[in-house]
């Protein structure tokens, strides 16, 4: 396996650059992690970091704040899941042309102290990404798709942002404390289990006048135009 060492975090080749798999010491205590956009090999040049493995800082007891760069398009499975006290998660440097990142199942699940998600870009959520992140109060990207479970248990998160084309599945926002909803253009699908819920619950929906969301005012729904 060929993996390197830089600052005590390992990392592994792939096939489009580097990915993170840990600490290289499992009892490190550090309570800030940011992830290099790239490191610098040995034999010159250098290697963007592109993935954060399976597992790689889970149950961590110490990490409360976390910098990931624009290099990054992966976090895997419970990638940072039961980290009780991390707080803060980030993308640098803010800009504008970031790709999307896709978040895979239990990435973040049960950080019981996470209240800020900062990452200003396009997301793909798997299932149960921010279930049972119990205090998760904001959530600044936009969301593309976004899969079962995903904020379950997450009860004062709002407003939620969503991407032109994004689709939500069931139970991917039922289950949380989300009162606002921004919709930067048409949606290409929503559950019917989604919509009942936008119909019961307090949810004010924002959208512009012409997108097919404003269809939404004629089935019970409060929404409002930007």
């Amino acid at each position: 396996m060929n993996t390197h060492i830089q600052d005590g975090i390992v990392y592994q080749q792939c096939a489009t650059g580097l990915k993170v798999l840990g600490f290289a010491d499992k009892d490190d205590t550090r309570a800030d992690l940011a992830i290099p956009e790239y490191i610098k090999m040995q034999l010159g040049g250098r290697q963007y970091v592109v993935e954060i493995a399976d597992g790689a800082f889970a149950n961590s007891a110490y990490i409360q704040f976390v910098k990931i760069p624009k290099s990054v398009t992966e976090i895997g499975d419970s990638a940072f899941k039961s980290c009780d006290s991390l707080r803060v998660i980030r993308t640098y440097p803010i800009e504008s042309n970031y790709r999307n990142i896709i978040l895979h199942r239990e990435a973040f699940c049960d950080c019981k102290n996470l209240r800020d998600v900062i990452l200003c870009r396009p997301v793909v959520t798997e299932a149960d990404v921010f279930n049972g992140c119990t205090f998760l109060e904001m959530c600044d990207m936009i969301f593309t798709y976004v899969a079962n479970g995903t904020f379950e248990g997450c009860k004062f998160l709002e407003p939620l942002s969503f991407a032109k084309g994004a689709r939500l599945r069931t139970n991917s926002v039922e289950k949380s404390g989300v009162t606002k909803i921004r919709f930067a253009g048409d949606v290409e699908y929503i559950s019917p289990q989604v919509l009942e819920w936008l119909r019961k619950a307090i949810v004010e929906v924002y959208c512009t006048p012409d997108s097919n969301v404003a269809e939404f005012a004629y089935d019970g729904i409060n929404v409002k135009f930007y």
